[in-house]
């Protein structure tokens, strides 16, 4: 999904002319590091503050900033200015760049040298920060997150420190689940329920998880010539609660030094088993002793019951904390506010911090208090997993998606082997057989799924208004890219032996008919999939997908406004009539308003210049999805031709509704009372913050708590009528001439 902006990051993206700001956070390091000045806004309260020295809603320089970051050569190399992305949904994967440099000049007093001296800097944790233009946006609330890492590499170049910045998606390269082959410690009877070895060192336990208990989607075993043996404790070189015979081998007595080689299993919902891959390793907390400000506090006069506030962090972007993951609190001067293993129920940002609603604490006031906090993530329950924290892990979408559409999708893997690469493991073996792909979504490793356009409100349209080279786009189909017409999938591996029990081969034979070259297929080979429904309705959203060569076009330039907030994986309209643009599929001359895919983005975070690479998602009217259509209250009336609107129905804009309306330009709205009797409708004219302007008066002044909404299908234009559902009484179809069909 388009990463959301700020009002004043918004708008700071539509000036023609602008300096980007590039800011770098070291994790545990005051000092922020910044390619230009960086501003932050004044603030009752701020420390310093000279009453008459400032004006509420000025901006200040940030504390302990220092201006160093140089794109320009330090002989060592300058700082990186691009990222770049390709998706391989079809092979389950993204591509990103693997790492960034980051050259930081050195002031004459040795500054940064000297914070070298003082803190170790491998191993750091990096985030880079970027705003549209540094004059008119502060920081940190009109700044997005781009890139993200820890520091792998540092060099000295004269006068300048140049640091390399790995990408946490490189965490997942490594090997989890290590097979281990060692030796019965002594002659092995038939009904022994403990069993001793000559090594237990190597050997994967089980571990409590911050809920308390040992995960069951996590079990241990071990193979002796023919027989499985479940075990559910390591004491020294004893396997203890040892289930004999286990997954239907049969129980015998073993010798002395008879080999003895590890088995573990993955049993439970698929996307669930990719996040504790990711996020297990830790055992215990991801990150410590992290300062509270305050204990129900969110400011002097402002208190939320069983709350921690944390003054000027974003613990959202920060840490990653997302509702269920587990807190540890020491050091408070209260001690009911000294609390273990507790459950975090809301995550909540405001202007001054974020806070912490937990569950299950009665928690004192404090105002100022000494206490810190340890972060667990609710998903470190596995014996052994990739170490990577929430905040290098989109855990929001994986769960959105789960939701929605991926509840019912499981794996039963048998580990039989080493996991050599913990990156393969995840998109071959979790994502790639449900039909799902890994993507990098504000610089996280995140997911998305092979399914009909499932479009936002904040989706963008590319036409001649943003395209700056639509007179050299060229559009393709390819046997050799985005085509498959027959899904094969062999599933359902025996735990004992190396062969799949069951298969499935899925063909279009339209497709085959149609574009006559034989068999195309995509081989899917599962370990985990063993429910034949789970199988058919992921080999048939693939085919959906691949079935007729998509067209794709690349090398696509868009101004910084349009394109330096989208991702890969976004939805995007097309707009084919606008840039004169071929339907390869169709052979007409212009293609229709259509949705694409963001496939690639390469982006120059310096000059601003993006490129992206999209394909068509080439789905049926009988496969797509649309919105439900936005509404917002009045708040006040001013004229018939204009009027205020206020936060509505959970809008995720927060205070800055008119953010809900303005992509979709001068389209027609109906303003209304919730009975209909005072209704009208016409077309907008612009926006002023949360005023609207309309082109001709509705004949009376709106009232506060009228609904203004999308009018009907008639008056709508074409990405309207793509993005959002109508209805009619059934009696006919759209083209049917009678009475308007009704937004939903």
């Amino acid at each position: 999904m388009t990463v959301d902006l700020t009002t004043s990051a918004l708008l700071s993206s539509q000036k023609i002319k602008k300096e980007p700001s590039i800011v770098a956070v070291f994790d545990g390091i005051t000092e922020v590091f910044g390619s230009v000045s960086i501003l932050a806004p004044v603030l009752i309260g701020d420390a310093g503050l000279l009453i008459g020295g400032f004006n509420i809603g000025d901006t200040r320089a940030v504390d302990n900033q220092v201006t160093s970051i140089t794109f320009e050569s330090t002989g060592a190399g300058s700082t990186g200015t691009k990222i770049n992305y390709n998706l391989n949904p079809d092979l389950g994967v993204a591509e990103s760049i693997t790492s960034l440099r980051l050259a930081l000049v050195d002031t004459a007093s040795n500054q940064i040298l000297t914070l070298l001296s003082n803190n170790e800097f491998l191993g750091r944790k990096v985030r880079i920060l970027l705003s549209p233009d540094a004059a008119d946006t502060t920081y940190p609330d009109d700044y997005i997150t781009i890139f993200r890492g820890i520091v792998d590499d540092i060099s000295l170049p004269p006068g300048a420190v140049v640091f390399n910045i790995s990408h946490p998606d490189q965490k997942k390269r490594q090997s989890i689940f290590t097979s281990s082959e060692i030796e019965a410690g002594e002659a092995i009877d038939i009904s022994e329920t403990t069993i001793t070895l000559n090594d237990t060192s190597d050997l994967i336990d089980r571990i409590t998880g911050p809920d308390g208990t040992k995960d069951d989607d996590y079990s241990t075993y071990i193979k002796v010539n023919d027989e499985v043996i479940q075990y559910t404790g390591i004491s020294g070189n004893d396997l203890t609660g040892c289930v004999r015979g286990s997954l239907g081998t049969t129980a015998a007595t073993h010798d002395l030094e008879d080999s003895v080689k590890s088995f573990y299993r993955l049993n439970g919902n698929a996307v669930e088993l990719a996040l504790k891959v990711m996020l297990s390793g830790w055992g215990g907390p991801f990150v410590e002793d992290v300062d509270v400000g305050n204990f129900n506090f969110l400011d002097a006069g402002t208190t939320v019951t069983n709350s921690m506030f944390f003054d000027g962090v974003n613990v959202e972007e920060v840490y990653g904390l997302t509702a269920g993951d587990y807190i540890t609190t020491t050091g408070a001067s209260d001690g009911a506010n000294n609390v273990t293993d507790k459950v975090i129920e809301s995550v909540t940002v405001t202007s001054l911090g974020s806070y912490i609603v937990i569950t299950g604490v009665t928690f004192v006031d404090e105002f100022g208090t000494s206490g810190v906090v340890d972060f667990r993530s609710r998903y470190d329950t596995l014996g052994d997993g990739l170490g990577m924290s929430p905040d290098e892990v989109d855990v929001a979408e994986h769960t959105r998606l789960q939701t929605l559409f991926l509840s019912g999708f499981s794996h039963d893997i048998y580990l039989k082997d080493s996991v050599d690469n913990g990156r393969d493991f995840i998109s071959n073996e979790l994502y790639k057989p449900i039909a799902c792909y890994a993507v990098p979504r504000q610089a996280r490793s995140s997911i998305s799924y092979t399914i009909g356009p499932l479009p936002t409100q904040s989706i963008k349209t590319l036409s001649t208004d943003n395209v700056l080279n639509a007179n050299k786009l060229t559009t393709k189909r390819s046997l050799g890219r985005n085509f498959y017409n027959t899904i094969i999938y062999k599933y359902e591996e025996d735990a004992g032996f190396d062969i799949f029990k069951k298969g499935l081969l899925t063909t279009n034979a339209t497709s085959k008919t149609q574009i006559p070259v034989g068999t195309r297929a995509l081989t899917i080979i599962s370990k985990g999939l063993r429910a034949a429904n789970t199988v058919t309705s992921s080999a048939t959203r693939l085919l959906q997908r691949y079935a007729f060569g998509a067209n794709y076009i690349n090398g696509i330039q868009v101004d910084f406004r349009t394109g330096f907030n989208l991702e890969v994986s976004d939805l995007i309209l097309l707009d084919g009539a606008s840039l004169l643009i071929n339907d390869a599929s169709t052979g007409l001359d212009t293609s229709p308003l259509k949705f694409y895919e963001i496939v690639s983005k390469d982006f120059n975070f310096r000059t601003g210049q993006v490129t992206l690479g999209i394909v068509d998602t080439n789905y049926s009217a009988a496969a797509r999805y649309a919105l439900i259509s936005p509404a917002s209250h009045v708040n006040a009336g001013i004229s018939g031709t204009s009027f205020t609107i206020k936060e509505s129905y959970a809008s995720e804009h927060g205070a800055s509704e008119f953010k809900k309306w303005e992509d979709y330009g001068e389209i027609y709205v109906r303003v209304r009372n919730e009975t209909y009797g005072t209704s009208a409708t016409a077309q907008i004219d612009g926006f002023s913050g949360n005023t609207v302007t309309l082109k001709t008066s509705l004949g009376f002044t709106p009232s506060a708590d009228m609904i203004m909404e999308l009018s009907d299908y008639s008056q709508a234009d074409e990405n309207i009528k793509l993005l959002y559902t109508h209805v009619t009484n059934g009696s006919a179809d759209f083209a049917d001439g009678g009475g308007p069909y009704v937004m939903v």
